[in-house]
C-alpha cells in the first residue's frame, strides 16, 4: 500500500498533539513578535488596497491582485472590527494553520515524529514567517492549499468534497497554485473514482468561477505575458528565492537529505519533490516572481529535509552503525536549523526596517559620491515601466553600458517585494559598484547605490 492509502497519521498520540500545540504557539510568537509584525508592520502597495477594502476607504476593483476571496473576507471583517491589526491577526492564524496542515500531511504520509519535525522547520522558515503577517493574497491561499492536501489523505465523501473546495478556493485566490492539482492527485489513494471525480470537478469549478470574476481587461498586470518567455529563461535556474536553501553547501545538504528520504520514504519524497519542481517551473514565468511564489517550494524543501533526517535516524537499528547514524542525523539537523534560524533573524531585522541602517549598508559597499555616466541605459526592475525603458529581461548588448540603482527599499522585507527584484539582480548579473548618487531634483531623497551592470558573467 502507498503511504496515502494507509496513512500512519492515525497514530498521533496525546504527546504528539501536545507537541503540535507547543509548536504552533512558538510559531505564532515568532511570526507576531520575533518578527516584529505587531509593532512594525506597514501597509504598502497592493496590501494597502486590501486595507482600503477592510476600512471601506475605497472599493478596490477585483483583479489578480485584489482577489474576490480576500476582498469579500476583509470587507466583511471591516463591518465588525475597526483596527487594521485585525488583518494581521488573520494572517498570523492562517500562517500557523498552514504549519498544522504540514504536520498532519507529513504525519499521515510517514508518521507523527517526522510530521512534527517538518512543522518545526516550516515554523523557522523566514519566508513563511514573513508572509504570515501580510494581508496580501499569499498566506491564505497557501494555507488553504496545504489544508486541502492534508484533507485529501482522509477517507470519505466529506474529505473529497472538502479538499476540492479548499483547493479551488486556494487556486482561485492565487491562480498559479492550480499546478498543485497534479501532485495532489498522488494523495488520493483512499478514495473511489467517484470521489476523485467529485474532488476534481469541485476544485476546477471554483477556479473557473474565480477566473471569470477577474477576466475583465486590466485586471492583470499588463505586459507580463509578453515577457514570460524571457523571464522563464532567467528565473528557472535561480535558487535565490529558496533561501536559506541556496548556495553550494546548503544545496548539497538538501540534496543529500533528499537522497536519504528517497531511500526510506520514496513516495512521500517524490510527492514533495514534484511540488518543489512544479512550483519552481510555474513561478519562473513571472517577470516579477520572488519569495512569495517560492513559498510552497520552500515548504517542500523543509518537508524533504525532515523526511531525510528521519530516514537517517532510522537507517540503522543496532550496534555502532546505529550511533553513527544518530550522530550524523543530529549534525545534519543542527545544520538545517542553523540555516533556517540565521535566515529568519535576517528577515526579522529587515522587516519594514528604517532607512538609516540600510543606507549605511549601501555606503559600506561604496561611499564615494558619483554622477551617473553619460551614454548608459538604466535598467528598471519594476513591472511599471514605460515603453522604451530597459528591463533586466531584455536581451542586453554586452558591449553597451547599463546601470542599476539600489536604494534602501531593496534591502528590507516588505510586501512590495522590492527586495525580490534586488535579489534577482545580484544573482543574475555581475554588478560593479560605482558610488552613491542623489537625485538632483529632490535633494531630500535618500541616496542610492549606483551599480554598473555587466550582462554576461
Amino acid at each position: 500500500m502507498t503511504p496515502a492509502a494507509h496513512p500512519r497519521g492515525g497514530g498521533f498520540a496525546p504527546q504528539h498533539w501536545m507537541g503540535l500545540a507547543g509548536l504552533l504557539v512558538t510559531a505564532l510568537w515568532l511570526r507576531g513578535w520575533g518578527i516584529p509584525a505587531w509593532t512594525r508592520h506597514g501597509w504598502e502597495g497592493h496590501e494597502e488596497e486590501y486595507l482600503g477594502v477592510f476600512t471601506g476607504a475605497h472599493a478596490a476593483p477585483l483583479s489578480t491582485r485584489v482577489v474576490p476571496l480576500l476582498s469579500g473576507l476583509y470587507s466583511a471583517l471591516g463591518t465588525i472590527f475597526e483596527h487594521p491589526h485585525t488583518l494581521i491577526v488573520v494572517a498570523l492564524l492562517t500562517g500557523v494553520g498552514a504549519i498544522a496542515a504540514v504536520v498532519v500531511l507529513v504525519g499521515r504520509q510517514v508518521g507523527p515524529a517526522p510530521g512534527l519535525l517538518a512543522g518545526l522547520l516550516v515554523a523557522l522558515y523566514g519566508n513563511h514567517a514573513f508572509w504570515s503577517s501580510s494581508a496580501y493574497n499569499v498566506m491564505l491561499p497557501h494555507a488553504l492549499l496545504l489544508a486541502a492536501l492534508a484533507l485529501s489523505t482522509a477517507p470519505g465523501w466529506a474529505a473529497a468534497l472538502g479538499s476540492g473546495v479548499l483547493l479551488g478556493l486556494a487556486a482561485g485566490a492565487r491562480f498559479e497554485l492550480v499546478v498543485y492539482l497534479l501532485p495532489a492527485m498522488a494523495l488520493l489513494g483512499r478514495w473511489s473514482w467517484g470521489q476523485r471525480a467529485a474532488w476534481l470537478l469541485t476544485a476546477v469549478g471554483l477556479i473557473a468561477g474565480a477566473a471569470l470574476l477577474v477576466a475583465e481587461p486590466g485586471s492583470h498586470p499588463a505586459g507580463l505575458l509578453a515577457e514570460a518567455p524571457r523571464a522563464f529563461a532567467m528565473n528557472v535556474g535561480l535558487t535565490v528565492f529558496l533561501a536559506p536553501f541556496t548556495g553550494l553547501v546548503p544545496l548539497l545538504l538538501a540534496g543529500a537529505l533528499s537522497a536519504w528520504a528517497l531511500w526510506r520514504h520514496r513516495q512521500p519524497t517524490l510527492f514533495w519533490l514534484g511540488a518543489l519542481a512544479l512550483g519552481q517551473l510555474s513561478s519562473a514565468a513571472f517577470a516579477d516572481s520572488g519569495f512569495r511564489q517560492a513559498l510552497l517550494p520552500g515548504v517542500a524543501l523543509c518537508a524533504i529535509c525532515a523526511l531525510g533526517l528521519h530516514a537517517l535516524w532510522i537507517s540503522s537499528t543496532r550496534g555502532a552503525a546505529r550511533w553513527v547514524a544518530r550522530v550524523v542525523t543530529v549534525g545534519a539537523g543542527a545544520a538545517v536549523l542553523a540555516l533556517l534560524v540565521e535566515d529568519t533573524v535576517d528577515v526579522a531585522q529587515r522587516y519594514y526596517a528604517p532607512a538609516g541602517p540600510l543606507i549605511e549598508e549601501l555606503r559600506a559597499v561604496s561611499d564615494a559620491p558619483v554622477e551617473p555616466p553619460t551614454g548608459c541605459a538604466e535598467l528598471i526592475t519594476t513591472p511599471a515601466r514605460t515603453e522604451g525603458q530597459a528591463s533586466p529581461f531584455d536581451p542586453l548588448d554586452p558591449g553597451a553600458c547599463f546601470l542599476w540603482q539600489e536604494d534602501f527599499q531593496h534591502r528590507r522585507w516588505t510586501s512590495l517585494g522590492v527586495h525580490d527584484r534586488a535579489a534577482r539582480m545580484h544573482a543574475v548579473f555581475d554588478l560593479e559598484p560605482l558610488g552613491m548618487v542623489v537625485d538632483p531634483a529632490d535633494a531630500g531623497a535618500p541616496p542610492r547605490l549606483l551599480w554598473r551592470v555587466h550582462p554576461t558573467r
